[in-house]
């Protein structure tokens, strides 16, 4: 089924900047005001094809066209896609591409890396931004513009919060995943209490799987590992829900090696630590 721009499309004046959340398809055939761009080829040799060419890329398992974006009185729309792959890294995505299409040619900026997503898209004068997420947890995210010429980037850092208190700031993690607690920067304030920045940044690399926050005698409790290396990276982060006070490990190689912050002495701790580390 083919898809029309206008189903993405950002119309705007020069004085009025398209910023929204964005909700990125995923299709085959997507007409732009200047050209169809179509996903060509078979099962896991694919290529993508614009208005009789194909795309100066790389042939991939599979693209996708992800959607496209323009400002009217502009003689170009920009197209966003993705290259994938069948295996589980970064959820089966290799890398976003950044396009702009016209009637005289097709320009592709550089690759993105696909293991972190988009944010946000905005269609300016000129060019096109998107907001990614980073992994660097102290980062809020990376602005890409691309002018179709030249790509460039910012990292815009995470507003500087207090640290989070005793109670209901700790309670609220009941349920919830160690990526999210980590990635609050109230939750990385109170860290920064027994922690230096790049043990946090690690502590969160090591729990991105399987860890959901427990209650347990009157801690809130969460382990978990590093993805694709559960056997040899692992961590335990607790929070007492009476006070807001902090515990952390992190546990690599196969000894494994632990490193301990703040009161990891506590018995609750020590033996969840214990139960991780076997």
């Amino acid at each position: 089924m083919n898809r029309f721009l206008i189903a993405c499309l950002c119309v705007l004046s020069p004085s009025a900047p398209a910023t929204a959340q964005v909700d990125l398809g995923e299709y085959t055939v997507f007409d732009t005001r200047f050209g169809q761009m179509q996903v060509i080829g078979g099962d896991i040799d694919q290529r993508l094809w614009f208005d009789g060419s194909f795309l100066d890329l790389p042939i991939a398992e599979r693209y996708w066209i992800r959607g496209a974006f323009g400002m009217e009185g502009e003689a170009y729309d920009w197209v966003i896609a993705s290259s994938n792959h069948t295996g589980n890294m970064c959820g089966g995505y290799s890398e976003w591409f950044l396009i702009r299409a016209s009637a005289e040619e097709v320009r592709v900026a550089p690759p993105l890396n696909a293991c972190v997503g988009i944010l946000d898209v905005r269609v300016l004068p000129g060019q096109l931004e998107v907001d990614m997420g980073h992994r660097d947890v102290s980062i809020s995210h990376e602005t890409f513009t691309w002018d179709g010429v030249t790509l460039t980037s910012t990292l815009v850092p995470e507003a500087a919060a207090a640290p989070a208190g005793a109670g209901p700031d700790v309670t609220r993690w009941i349920g919830r995943t160690g990526w999210e607690l980590l990635d609050d920067p109230s939750e990385r304030a109170r860290l920064g209490s027994v922690m230096a920045p790049d043990r946090v940044q690690m502590l969160s690399q090591v729990m991105s799987l399987g860890s959901v926050g427990a209650e347990r005698n009157g801690w809130v409790i969460m382990s978990g590992c590093q993805r694709h290396q559960c056997n040899f990276a692992q961590g335990v982060l607790a929070i007492r829900i009476s006070d807001g006070a902090v515990a952390a490990a992190i546990l690599t190689g196969e000894l494994p090696h632990i490193e301990r912050f703040g009161l990891t002495s506590d018995p609750v701790i020590s033996a969840t630590i214990d139960q991780v580390r076997q």
